[in-house]
C-alpha cells in the first residue's frame, strides 16, 4: 500500500491580504451602492416636493382669483337686491291685506282666487303722510261665501278699508272688486282680530 500524502496548503500573507483587500471592496461598493440609491431617492423625493409646492403655489393663486371673482359677483348681486327691494313695494299694508284676505278666505269657505296690487297714490294730511293702495281681488265660492268675504273684510279693515266695483256671478260661482286701503304712516293697516 501506498501511502498518498495530503499536502495542506498554507495561507500565504499575500493570499490573505488579497482576500482582505476583495472583501473591503465589497463592503465599501456596498457602501456607495447605499449611497447611490440613498442620493437618487434623495433626488426623486426633492422633486415630488418641489412639484408639490409649485401645484400648491398654483392652487392657493386659482383660490384668491376664484374668491376675487366671487366677491364681485356678491357685490353685483349685493348691489342688485338693494336695487329690487328699494323697487318692491313695502310689506306693510299689501302685505296685511294679502295675509288677511287669504286667512279670510279659508273662514269663510271661498278660494281666493287672486289679489293683485293696482297701484299707491301718496298724500299728504293732517295725520302725517297718507297713502291709497288699490287692489283688485277674485274669489270662487257660492254667492253667500263672498258676500260673507266681503262684508268680514270690510269689518275687519273699518275705517282703512273700502270695496267698491263688486261683481258677483252666481252662475260660475265667481266674484271680484276691487279694494281701496288708507293707511297712515303712523297706524298702518289694522291686523285682523
Amino acid at each position: 500500500m501506498t501511502l498518498v500524502r495530503t499536502h495542506r496548503r498554507r495561507l500565504t500573507p499575500t493570499v490573505v491580504a488579497i482576500f482582505l483587500n476583495v472583501a473591503v471592496l465589497a463592503a465599501i461598493s456596498a457602501l456607495m451602492s447605499a449611497g447611490v440609491v440613498r442620493t437618487l431617492a434623495a433626488r426623486s423625493l426633492r422633486l415630488q416636493v418641489d412639484n408639490l409646492h409649485d401645484n400648491l403655489v398654483l392652487l392657493a393663486q386659482q383660490r384668491q382669483d376664484r374668491l376675487g371673482e366671487l366677491e364681485a359677483e356678491l357685490a353685483v348681486a349685493t348691489q342688485d337686491l338693494a336695487s329690487a327691494q328699494a323697487d318692491s313695494p313695502k310689506l306693510g299694508s299689501s302685505y296685511e291685506l294679502f295675509r288677511q284676505g287669504f286667512a279670510l278666505g279659508a273662514e269663510t269657505g271661498t278660494r281666493v282666487d287672486s289679489i293683485g296690487f293696482q297701484g299707491e297714490k301718496s298724500m299728504p294730511s293732517v295725520l302725517g303722510n297718507m297713502s291709497l293702495g288699490s287692489y283688485t281681488v277674485a274669489l270662487s265660492g257660492h254667492l253667500s261665501d263672498c258676500v260673507a268675504y266681503i262684508r268680514q273684510l270690510e269689518s275687519d279693515g273699518q275705517p282703512f278699508l273700502a270695496t267698491e266695483g263688486i261683481t258677483l256671478e252666481d252662475t260660475d260661482g265667481t266674484c271680484s272688486f276691487n279694494v281701496t286701503v288708507l293707511v297712515t304712516e303712523s297706524s298702518g293697516l289694522p291686523a285682523s282680530p
